[in-house]
């Protein structure tokens, strides 16, 4: 593990004074005990992170948030056709899309896109969140709101991990650092559901 020690917590008991992998530098352990006792889970993982990022791995990819250790909702096939359901009823006539595959950047006026909420991005100028489509592939969604105020269409405590986003005219977004996912300008794009 490297000497420089960072304020977040161990990936295995969530205790702070946590120190980086030293191999792949993107998993926090307090002690050389709790990297043991997560050692068959992350070997893999941590071998393939410096030859070929699977930007599909959950801890792997992007920094870590204060909200990455707090338990999270299993997604399931029975919770995604849950939300599927809702759509369909609050956008009647359109497809509702659950896939990433499916999407490019000319907007899809017949459609929907159905996203998870699998946690916040650490962006800080602007709200932002990672997204799962029904293949468990990762994007995310930043919000590029006047003012910042989502009101009246939803609040800012309804974009949170566990809920589902709905987006309308839904295609991908290339921003300037060269990353590829959703800009939402305008708050009546978007919903959120409950599974």
């Amino acid at each position: 593990m490297e000497s420089q020690k960072l304020d977040r917590g161990c990936f295995v008991c969530g205790k702070g004074e946590a120190k980086r992998c030293s191999t792949c530098k993107q998993v926090l352990y307090c002690s050389k005990k709790c990297q043991k006792a997560d050692w068959k889970t992350h070997k893999k993982m941590c071998g393939e992170t410096d030859q070929n990022a699977n930007y599909n791995e959950k801890h792997v990819q992007r920094p870590l948030v204060e909200t990455d250790n707090l338990p999270k909702i299993p997604l399931t096939s029975t919770l995604y056709e849950s939300a599927k359901t809702k759509t369909k009823n609050l956008f009647p006539g359109k497809d509702v899309i659950c896939s990433l595959d499916t999407l490019s950047p000319a907007p899809r006026f017949d459609a929907v896109f159905l996203a998870y909420i699998e946690g916040y991005h650490p962006y800080v100028f602007r709200h932002a969140i990672f997204i799962l489509d029904i293949n468990s592939k990762e994007s995310f969604l930043t919000f590029y709101l006047d003012y910042d105020k989502p009101e009246p269409y939803f609040t800012w405590e309804d974009v949170r991990p566990g809920k589902f986003v709905v987006i309308q005219l839904p295609h991908l977004h290339y921003f300037m650092d060269g990353q590829v996912g959703f800009r939402i300008e305008e708050p009546y794009e978007v919903r959120f559901l409950d599974g």
